[in-house]
């Protein structure tokens, strides 16, 4: 049986989701910083390799964040849904009202 079009968007959502918790220990790395660091990067690692980190990109460990955090790619997505489904229906002014508050809480 075909997923329905409710599991299809379920699935996006989670795919998005997980996608970008695997992407986001790395993300705005180079290719050659992920392989030092890191040889095949094929699932998210337990915990980031301090010492390793500390002679090749000092200036990238005081920006990681926590192994298994989404970034604001999975924020943003939440908030343009519940943009979407709230009683307003779309509104692209409360679409932009919801990224200045992100903003100013620094969420993204």
């Amino acid at each position: 049986m075909a997923p329905s079009k409710e599991e299809k968007i379920k699935g996006s959502l989670l795919g998005l989701a997980w996608g970008d918790i695997l992407g986001c220990p790395v993300e705005g790395w180079r290719g050659h910083e992920i392989q030092t660091i890191y040889g095949d990067y094929q699932q998210l690692p337990q915990e980031y390799p301090l010492e390793k980190m500390r002679l090749v990109m000092v200036k990238k460990i005081k920006r990681l964040r926590p192994l298994g955090l989404y970034s604001d790619d999975t924020q943003q997505a939440l908030g343009l849904i519940n943009i979407c489904l709230s009683q307003r229906c779309w509104s692209k002014q409360a679409w932009a009202e919801l990224l200045v508050q992100g903003m100013a809480k620094k969420a993204w």
